[in-house]
C-alpha cells in the first residue's frame, strides 16, 4: 500500500472505492477457501478485513 500512497493522498474517492471493493472480493475468496478445505471460519475472521486482502 505504501507503493501507492501518492495515488491516494488527493482523495480520489473511487481510487478508494476500487480498494476498498478489491479487498472484500479478496476478503470473500480467503475465508471460502477457508471453508471449502474443512475449517469452519470465525466470526472474527467473517467481519474482519486482514493485510492480506489489501492489494498493494
Amino acid at each position: 500500500m505504501n507503493a501507492h500512497r501518492d495515488r491516494y493522498r488527493d482523495g480520489n474517492g473511487r481510487e478508494i472505492d476500487k480498494l476498498f471493493r478489491a479487498a472484500v472480493t479478496a476478503h470473500a475468496r480467503r475465508t471460502e477457501q477457508l471453508a471449502n478445505a474443512g475449517t469452519e471460519p470465525t466470526r472474527e475472521q467473517l467481519s474482519t478485513l486482514s493485510p492480506d486482502d489489501v492489494p498493494g
